[in-house]
């Protein structure tokens, strides 16, 4: 490993020379963000900050250690977050980050596509590409050396210097420090493959873009060393319990966590019981929603009754007047079907949570996801075990654009329910991530 004060060019002919053979490659970087205001944008700036890591690379991991918290990034698309007070770890997918770049990318460019005329607030595509990390194949940045810095220029204005001063590395090296920047910030893609390309980390990245006000983003990496200490393995660490997380939907995603293939069989056990004994008893209601309840949880069809059974079912207004609610295609169908589905609450003895299912899909089509997240929640806290709910409430937070959560949900569910058909779609969706945005992986 060598200190090259000097151009990539010649970092790279060092870096072909070989270095000595190591396990692991740590250094001190730190991340220091500036806003200032800008015409026409917001009339208030967030707060600046500073934030100082250790970060360790190795071939196919990276262990960003902050004063907090500790980060791990590996090869089989995790992103595991340690606290470091607690000792206590969240897991967290590769695909979050990804997917909300992709959909902002969207959403801002067909808004400024739909209103081209009336958008005057300094910003360009270029900072769409350097905010959300995308980049159009054709606009490429005008690539420049000043002496110190290479300049990485939009048709205005520089958007990012990195230091000529910089330090060879591995190609794996310089490709896993180029992954944790390409989680931890919002850096132009261009930018970033210079970076990899180039086998040598830089000195000091300076970004700078514009959305709501202008951002400033530095990247300093000072004590680059080799190591033969083995970082922090997140494996080891417990996950965190339910009771320590502050917010409703953490309490339920951590309380999955806890759960296994056991608690499905006997939940699934249990229900086949409950739904036996409301037919014994006569409450017909309770036992389809039992019915439904199960093919939620199991994704498998139920044979649940006699003939006889089924006529009686079929036969019974409530399940009637369910029947017809569930049937709701337009917008005006859903809405009168609200009141529906809300009133059939007190003809159930035990199963009206199941009833919330369906209120709540019905309020995320209407537009109103928190409503849902909220009946989603409280399902759960009722029977934890309910495949379809997971994929629901994944469903709710994507819609808020929260899709750490939203990946949270999806992954609860699919970890127990691993054939259930309804996470198709959240496959789909991954498997294009991969196939448009590999670099992120």
């Amino acid at each position: 490993m060598s200190r090259v004060p000097a151009c990539f060019a010649i970092a790279i002919v060092i870096a072909l020379c070989g270095s000595t053979a190591h396990a692991a490659l740590t250094m001190q970087v730190d991340f220091d963000v500036h806003h200032e205001l800008v015409p026409k944008g917001s009339a208030t700036l967030p707060p600046d900050s500073h934030r100082s890591t250790t970060v360790t690379l190795e071939a196919r991991r990276v262990v960003v250690a902050g004063s907090d918290a500790t980060t791990v990034y590996d090869a089989t698309r995790r992103r595991d977050v340690v606290d470091n007070k607690s000792r206590t770890r969240v897991d967290h997918s590769l695909y979050d980050v990804p997917a909300f770049r992709t959909i902002e990318y969207r959403r801002v460019g067909l808004s400024r596509a739909m209103a081209v005329a009336k958008i005057d607030d300094g910003t360009t595509a270029v900072d769409l590409e350097q905010n959300l990390g995308f980049q159009e194949p054709s606009s490429p940045l005008q690539v420049a050396e000043d002496g110190v810095d290479r300049t990485f220029s939009g048709p205005t204005r520089v958007f990012c210097r990195i230091s000529l001063a910089a330090t060879v590395v591995k190609a794996d090296e310089a490709r896993m420090f180029v992954q944790m920047l390409r989680h931890a910030i919002a850096v132009h893609p261009q930018v970033l493959a210079g970076i990899a390309s180039a086998n040598a980390i830089p000195e000091r990245m300076v970004a700078v873009s514009r959305q709501f006000s202008e951002e400033t983003q530095t990247v300093t990496v000072r004590s680059i060393h080799e190591t033969a200490d083995a970082p922090i393995d997140a494996s080891t660490i417990p996950r965190r319990r339910a009771t320590a997380s502050s917010q409703p939907i953490d309490r339920a995603l951590d309380r999955a966590t806890a759960l296994d293939a056991a608690d499905v069989s006997r939940t699934l056990a249990r229900a086949r019981d409950e739904i036996a004994v409301a037919l014994r008893d006569g409450r017909l209601l309770d036992a389809m929603l039992g019915i439904i309840e199960w093919g939620l949880t199991s994704g498998e069809p139920l044979v649940w009754a006699t003939p006889e059974q089924r006529a009686r079912v079929g036969a019974d207004a409530a399940v009637a007047s369910l029947s017809r609610a569930l049937a709701a295609t337009t917008k005006d169908e859903t809405t009168a079907a609200l009141p529906v589905l809300e009133g059939l609450h007190s003809q159930a003895a035990t199963k009206a949570y199941v009833l919330d299912i369906f209120i709540a899909n019905d309020r995320k089509t209407l537009g109103q996801p928190v409503v849902a997240r909220d009946l989603l929640l409280n399902v759960l806290a009722v029977n934890p075990l309910i495949a379809g709910v997971y994929k629901d409430l994944g469903d709710c937070e994507l819609m808020q654009f929260d899709t750490v959560r939203a990946w949270r949900a999806w992954d609860s569910g699919r970890r127990l329910f691993p054939r259930f058909a309804n996470f198709t779609a959240v496959d789909r969706f991954e498997q294009s991530l991969l196939s448009e945005h590999p670099e992120y992986f």
